[in-house]
């Protein structure tokens, strides 16, 4: 799928920043998203993951996770006193999305899209001209300019499909972490892996489709090993009874009825457990997760495993419900 984007020139200096927010799977996505509107509006990208959540606070955890090919600029050399819209960043572009909204809308709600709008550009309004413009995002978004992106109907299959080329054109882990993950994989993984994740703290995928799906598999394929990412101590303890010697996780601070990684202050533990776990999932053979979790969507996108192999556990209504939503996006573009 080609993509018509323009050369972005560096003497133009003309930047699209990203705040990191969330989980690994929240900031990856608005990330894809982020590089795409960059192609398509002639941007510079500057990846801000300072936020404290995977590093420590001030240091950027996406430098020492991913390298990007895309012309590209640190935080640390945007001037803070620049044109910069939406206008509340002046003077304040090193400060976290977090530490921004607990000081001036400390009661902000996230369908509050007022709100919203103070602190992120949205792609479904036209790019401001400003010479740097600022954006943080649980998703990708790019339903809002889907047209831009040579998709002439916004579909489920098409997005995915945008989405991975993304990652296999621009993105790659950082050289020594692909190394030191390359060699976990082959020292504890040999023969089938069945790979599942299932998120259960404070967003809870669907278990009991999963499960099924999982038991499924693992009948079929009776001699794979099942690796197990979550960021729950039950279902981890759960699937390990299940599944005894089969199951092989990865060494993580797990706390049980506890928060998810990201909000422990674990700082450098918890990126590369989150990192290990999506570098795992993207190995296996087959994958069983929910793309009601972004990290476990993402471990799909990550991966080379075909379509025939992903089970994408989805309730029969959050089936319909995206699928109402894609219609619905499809008529908004037709409308404006």
């Amino acid at each position: 799928m080609d993509i018509m984007i323009s050369e972005v020139s560096e003497a133009s200096q003309r930047i699209l920043i990203v705040k990191g927010k969330a989980g690994l799977g929240n900031r990856f996505l608005s990330l894809l998203g982020s590089i795409l509107f960059c192609q398509v509006h002639n941007r510079l990208l500057c990846v801000d993951w300072s936020d404290g959540a995977y590093a420590p606070k001030g240091v950027d955890a996406f430098r020492l996770a991913f390298r990007c090919n895309l012309p590209s600029i640190p935080i640390a050399d945007v001037n803070e006193d620049c044109d910069v819209f939406p206008p509340i960043w002046r003077s304040n572009l090193r400060r976290s999305v977090t530490d921004m909204i607990d000081e001036h809308d400390s009661k902000y709600w996230d369908r509050e899209t007022a709100v919203f709008s103070r602190y992120s550009i949205r792609f479904c309004n036209p790019c401001p001209p400003n010479k740097v413009v600022l954006r943080w995002s649980y998703h990708d978004d790019i339903k809002d300019f889907f047209p831009m992106l040579g998709l002439s109907v916004f579909t489920e299959a098409g997005r995915f499909r945008l989405l991975r080329e993304t990652i296999r054109k621009h993105l790659a882990f950082e050289a020594g972490l692909l190394e030191d993950f390359e060699s976990t994989w082959t020292k504890n993984h040999s023969g089938e892996t069945i790979g599942v994740h299932i998120r259960y703290t404070d967003n809870r995928n669907p278990l009991r489709i999963q499960l099924a799906q999982l038991d499924r598999l693992a009948k079929e394929h009776g001699q794979a090993k099942i690796f197990v990412a979550t960021d729950s101590a039950m279902v981890e303890s759960m699937l390990t009874e299940r599944y005894k010697s089969r199951v092989v996780t990865t060494q993580k601070s797990l706390v049980e009825n506890g928060p998810p990684l990201h909000r422990q202050g674990l700082g450098d533990e918890a990126r590369q457990s989150a990192l290990l776990d999506l570098f795992l999932l993207s190995k296996c053979d087959y994958l069983v997760y929910s793309a009601r979790s972004t990290f476990g969507y993402c471990a799909a996108l990550f991966s080379q495993i075909p379509a025939e192999r992903r089970f994408d556990c989805l309730s029969k209504w959050q089936q319909i419900k995206r699928t109402l939503n894609c219609i619905k996006w499809n008529l908004d573009r037709r409308s404006q």
